[in-house]
């Protein structure tokens, strides 16, 4: 019975991500690079150099994109290469990667 109820609650939080992403679909094909000032764009699939740029609040890390209640979201949107490139050259170097920021089964 609690295996239903957490697939009940996972298909639920699919379901509103689902409707948010065809909503903003419909509304801008494509994107706007989030740089202030900027106004590169495109339209259809995402061109190669691009970053989606998600960023979000929680006490403790989240493994699963799912996991992240959406009132946490601070941002959600996309970079052109140019500012992809000017966002990474003031971040450090935190001599990781991804996949390494978090132990197994954590989150």
């Amino acid at each position: 019975m609690e295996g239903d109820v957490t697939n009940r609650h996972v298909r639920r939080r699919v379901l509103v991500l689902e409707r948010k992403i065809a909503r903003s679909s419909k509304s801008a094909p494509g994107g706007l690079c989030g740089w202030y000032g900027c106004n590169a764009s495109f339209a259809g699939d995402m061109p190669r150099g691009w970053a989606f740029l998600f960023t979000y609040w929680s006490r403790k890390p989240r493994a699963k994109f799912l996991d992240i209640p959406e009132g946490n979201v601070v941002r959600d949107g996309v970079l052109c290469p140019a500012h992809v490139r000017a966002l990474e050259s003031h971040l450090k170097d935190l001599g990781r990667k991804i996949d390494q920021a978090m132990p197994a089964g954590k989150g």
